[in-house]
């Protein structure tokens, strides 16, 4: 998605591309700037370059979003922002 998402869409999914870490855990953490909506843990399986997560949105949700890549220690190691809007 672009740094828009319009509020008629329902269900977002987050991929994240993985090198060299196979046997670890990360986290996707689906936010705003108020509340913290979910944060997933995702094993990273022998083999696995890329994993995801994904959310249901409410359109009662507007406003700016953080999606956060969380490493095993649980900090911030990538964020993609976006909109969540009429538009």
């Amino acid at each position: 998605f672009e740094n828009s998402v319009p509020k008629y869409v329902r269900n977002l999914y987050f991929f994240t591309t993985i090198e060299n870490s196979e046997h670890k855990t990360i986290y996707h953490r689906w936010r705003t700037e108020k509340q913290i909506f979910a944060t997933i843990e995702l094993q990273i399986k022998a083999g696995q370059n890329s994993i995801w997560s994904n959310k249901k949105l409410s359109s009662a949700w507007q406003g700016t979003w953080y999606l956060e890549v969380l490493d095993n220690n649980k900090d911030v190691i990538y964020r993609q922002t976006f909109s969540y809007s009429n538009q």
